[in-house]
């Protein structure tokens, strides 16, 4: 077969030339980089013997024996070696082993520092495709040392399955050394393929998001058992149970498509009626409850009764599809491929806002539908960095100042019937104040300004004098958003890197607020203050450590919570940068994302929302691109989730699921990815 020259967003594959030999031979040379490989090369004659048959070889039989240079498009920079061949030689090492005609095989090797960008991920897409579209081919192998991770979490990353491990002897310029690697090798075949590169679909099913609308407390879900629900999920401490309305229907029913204006299932149709009813058409019947109240063609709570409204069902559909798409004008562009996931996200968060009702005196977002359903203080300000429309947004952002208390403390979460106050969490509002007001600029009126200004300022002083000095710190593990965080193994009161951080940037929007109202201020000062005890105190030289208030003992921790001064940007001493970027990106960055810890294979979204964008503010936009990327990748792939584990089992099924939470941190990323990439 003629070779092919491939190109991927960032990486051209083109064919290998003499005058390669000294890239090559840097590369298969560094014993380090190769150690995971089956042949280091170190003698220069047997890299020539290679390269000449790279040469002279490339393309001379369908899946066999395509070799390509890997140069970065922007700049022509050779970065690796790869490579695409028939399986089948693997029967020269073990006999044993069983082999099928058309099973491709493809590796690759990248220069060390041109490494953890992901552009292994981004080589072994392209390469499926040449190979299953191209080539023929009806099933992919890979492999990789099973001490490999990197590799592994790659090969799994493109929805690679595990099938067996194998030894198979190593050497060096083709020599036997004695030693044996124990390789794990994966597969993916024609039909996983096919399955894999169907983009995510923008139409909503019941079988991953609930039919619902904005403003309403209600939802038509899945039950256990797969049958219709109507439901009203109740979840504050004290008190957890569940309004349920199940419904038969005339037909028997798997799954359903949906749009946000009406749902047909099972023969039956339904839509939302306003926020508090529900109305139905078709042969429905009702398991009788207390909780709701049916009458003709239409439901509600029975506590919350509702009239049905003069408009017919056709006329209440159509306003709930206009009413979801002036929401979805509110988020900012994404990139082309990544419509569909941002549809999907705006549908959960637009279903998941509610209208006040009792102690929700505000519209607020609920974490998610239809169980989990309560408003946490932390999540609206996520929710408003995800917004381009001003109003919206300052609203979003001091929805939950209507339930600030006299020291300033805002609540865990709330919904109509209760109120946590403990365990608040940490105040990322001052991030999203100053993302809203670097975006609106003079935009926001005078009105926003004083909106804000109030509660942002009894937030900061609630932090910073309940101990009785001016320096935040945590009482317990839930107020740093890590529950468990060993930030607090030495105790509390603890002065944490993280808390530090967010105060700091919560007196910087604070300074500039008052700025624009023209109130005389001390905020920098604050500010300033803060970051001075931050680096001078909680700084060891290697990372940022907690430290008990009373005991002044230290409490070091691999988690990511030591890195959230990098939202701080600039203002970070250079050597401080570099030092915790160093580590972030050793121990901590993966294909999809920073991992909570080295090798912990999990990823938090809400980490992502706000350490990607700092690695540009601190000047290290290649790194941040590439984190960004791997992770709207990943979870455009998958479904936006709270978390998520890429490798091993995760087993927080409650958390690993889309949420408004999960879909507003996506949104967030997928913008800043668009304007960082220039993709369109």
């Amino acid at each position: 077969m003629k070779f092919v020259e491939l190109e991927t967003e960032r990486l051209r594959l083109r064919a290998c030339r003499a005058d390669d030999f000294d890239d090559v031979f840097a590369l298969y040379s560094d014993k380090e980089n190769m150690k995971y490989t089956r042949n280091i090369i170190t003698n220069a004659d047997k890299m020539r013997e290679a390269l000449a048959r790279w040469v002279s070889g490339t393309g001379a039989d369908p899946c066999y024996d395509f070799e390509w240079i890997i140069e970065l498009k922007a700049t022509g920079e050779f970065i690796g070696h790869a490579l695409v061949m028939d399986f089948s030689w693997q029967k020269d090492i073990s006999p044993d082993l069983s082999f099928t005609e058309g099973h491709c095989e493809t590796g690759i090797f990248i220069l060390p520092q041109h490494q953890r960008r992901g552009y292994g991920r981004e080589f072994k897409r392209t390469v499926l495709d040449f190979m299953f579209e191209s080539l023929g081919c009806r099933e992919h192998v890979s492999q990789c040392d099973e001490r490999n991770i990197v590799s592994q979490r790659v090969i799994e990353g493109v929805g690679m399955k595990f099938e067996y491990t194998w030894d198979i002897p190593k050497a060096v310029d083709g020599v036997a050394t004695g030693e044996t690697e124990h390789r794990r090798v994966y597969s993916m075949s024609r039909a996983d393929w096919e399955a894999a590169r169907s983009p995510m679909q923008s139409t909503n099913k019941l079988s991953r998001v609930p039919f619902s609308r904005r403003g309403s407390w209600l939802s038509l879900a899945l039950g256990a058992d797969g049958g219709l629900e109507l439901r009203r999920s109740l979840k504050s401490y004290g008190e957890k149970r569940e309004k349920v309305l199940r419904i038969t229907l005339p037909e028997p029913f798997e799954d359903a498509e949906f749009s946000a204006g009406a749902l047909a299932v099972g023969g039956a149709k339904f839509c939302f009626d306003g926020a508090d009813a529900v109305r139905f058409r078709g042969g429905v019947t009702f398991e009788p409850s207390a909780d709701f109240l049916v009458a003709d063609g239409y439901i509600c709570e029975s506590d919350y009764p509702a009239e049905p409204s003069v408009r017919t069902f056709d006329e209440c559909a159509a306003e709930n599809e206009r009413d979801f798409e002036d929401w979805y004008a509110k988020y900012p562009p994404v990139a082309a491929r990544f419509e569909p996931t941002k549809r999907l996200c705006a549908y959960m968060i637009w279903a998941c806002q509610v209208f006040p009702r009792g102690r929700v005196t505000e519209p607020m977002f609920l974490y998610s539908k239809p169980d989990d359903t309560a408003c946490f203080s932390w999540h609206q300000a996520y929710h408003a960095m995800a917004l381009r429309d001003a109003e919206t947004a300052v609203q979003t952002l001091c929805s939950m100042f209507s339930v600030q208390d006299e020291f300033g403390e805002l609540p865990d979460l709330l919904d109509d019937r209760y109120i946590n106050i403990n365990a608040t969490k940490p105040p990322v509002h001052g991030l999203a104040a100053l993302k809203i007001l670097a975006r609106f600029g003079d935009r926001l009126t005078r009105a926003h300004c004083e909106k804000m200004y109030g509660g942002l300022a009894k937030l900061y002083e609630f932090w910073t004098t309940r101990d009785g000095g001016d320096i935040p710190s945590y009482h317990h593990g839930c107020e740093s958003g890590f529950d468990f965080t060993r930030m607090l193994a030495k105790g509390v009161p603890a002065q944490c890197p993280d808390i530090l951080a967010f105060c700091i940037l919560l007196a910087d929007a604070l300074a500039e607020i008052a700025e624009r109202l023209g109130i005389q201020n001390d905020w920098r000062e604050k500010s300033a203050r803060l970051l001075e005890f931050l680096v001078t105190e909680l700084w060891n030289g290697e990372q940022f450590v907690a430290r008990n208030l009373h005991t002044g003992e230290t409490a070091e921790t691999d988690e990511l919570e030591p890195f959230t001064p990098l939202i701080l940007g600039r203002r970070l001493p250079p050597e401080i940068r570099e030092t915790l970027v160093s580590r972030l990106e050793r121990d901590y960055a993966s294909p999809y994302g920073l991992q909570t810890a080295p090798d912990s294979g999990i990823i938090i979204g809400f980490s992502q929302a706000f350490l990607l964008p700092a690695l540009f503010d601190c000047g290290y936009a290649e790194l941040g691109t590439a984190l960004l990327r791997g992770y709207v990748e990943y979870e455009a792939e998958h479904t936006p989730a709270f978390l998520f584990a890429f490798r091993g089992e995760l087993g927080f099924d409650g958390f690993s699921s889309l949420s408004a939470l999960s879909a507003a941190e996506w949104l967030n990323c997928a913008a800043l990815l668009r304007e960082v990439a220039d993709e369109t």
